[in-house]
């Protein structure tokens, strides 16, 4: 397997915080299928702790030229290895929302399907200003760029628009307020 030349730039930045094999491709479904046209690379299990994920997929869409996107793919798996580590995602796209569809990202128990996942991130992306820092097949967590006036009001929004948990409430609150951080996961 071959990386495409067109992701040589992105190619470039990664090779200046990761030295291994890099993939032509990412999983989907926790590792049971795959998507061509990206490129990925796995973070050893243990090795960095959520945090620095975060820190680095961030730093990682600062340095890579505007026509990529970068974010987190699975973390859990699936597949006979049952423990991979953490998959880091590079792809071209037009919006970092795009991440949503490669990862096919829904709520399929609660009949959140991911062109309605994609619909209201793009309203909050427009409202508060969003940036994606991981997209998996039932988990998408972003952080906002702006607060929203009334946090409350914006998980009970949330809840009506994607149906999440978001309890207790008061946690949740403190955490977004905090970190900024929202987290939407279906089971």
């Amino acid at each position: 397997m071959h990386l495409d030349p067109k992701y040589g730039p992105a190619v470039r930045v990664v090779r200046e915080h990761f030295d291994g094999p890099i993939r032509p491709y990412m999983s989907l479904d926790y590792g049971r299928g795959r998507k061509d046209e990206v490129i990925s690379f796995l973070d050893p299990p243990g090795k960095h702790s959520l945090g620095d994920h975060y820190e680095f997929v961030e730093r990682l869409q600062r340095e890579l030229p505007e026509q990529f996107i970068a974010f987190i793919g699975n973390r859990y798996w699936a597949v006979d290895d049952h423990n991979l580590g953490t998959e880091f995602v590079v792809a071209l796209a037009n919006s970092q929302i795009e991440a949503v569809k490669l990862a096919e990202s829904q709520g399929i128990n609660q009949g959140v399907r991911t062109e309605r996942v994609i619909e209201v991130l793009t309203r909050y992306d427009n409202q508060y200003g969003i940036r994606i820092l991981v997209a998996a097949p039932d988990l998408v967590e972003f952080k906002l760029k702006e607060l929203p006036s009334d946090i409350s009001a914006f998980l009970d929004e949330m809840g009506r628009d994607l149906v999440v948990p978001t309890e207790p409430r008061n946690e949740v609150i403190a955490d977004i307020r905090k970190t900024k951080l929202v987290g939407l996961w279906w089971d």
